[in-house]
């Protein structure tokens, strides 16, 4: 991204819509890349539609799209419609166990190696993110 700012892990709405605004010039710079294969067969496949052909339907898949992600239903939807039953995920967005039943947890240490461009703080970063969370399975001893 031109401004290379980090994107907030929950983002507000007016974060979110900066950051396609930004992005949305560059969609055709990838049209013909495994990239867009897959962002073809995710809105295919979750969402029952292709990629827009103009910035006005992108606006409108990301409506779409954020009222999905409202649904606390969705991502257990989406997980009964692959098969899977249980996934792995990092320890820290284990939050408030509400998916304990369909996410095992476990410290990440993908981060040690995880560098964004111009971001040399992510490993402290992720640390501090981490650092002290109570492991969601000493929650119920």
């Amino acid at each position: 991204m031109p401004t290379r700012a980090r994107v907030s892990e929950d983002p507000t709405l007016e974060e979110a819509q900066l950051r396609l605004a930004e992005a949305l010039p560059f969609v055709p710079a990838i049209r013909n890349t495994s990239g867009w294969w897959g962002v073809r067969l995710i809105l295919r496949d979750l969402y029952g539609v292709e990629p827009p052909d103009d910035e006005a339907g992108w606006w409108r898949l990301d409506g779409l799209i954020r009222e999905r992600a409202g649904d606390a239903g969705w991502s257990r939807q989406i997980m009964s419609r692959a098969g899977i039953r249980r996934a792995c995920t990092e320890l820290w967005r284990g939050r408030d166990g509400a998916a304990d039943d369909m996410l095992q947890y476990t410290l990440e240490w993908a981060f040690f190696a995880r560098r964004q461009s111009g971001m040399d703080d992510v490993v402290v970063y992720e640390l501090e993110r981490t650092w002290g969370r109570t492991h969601p399975s000493r929650r119920f001893q």
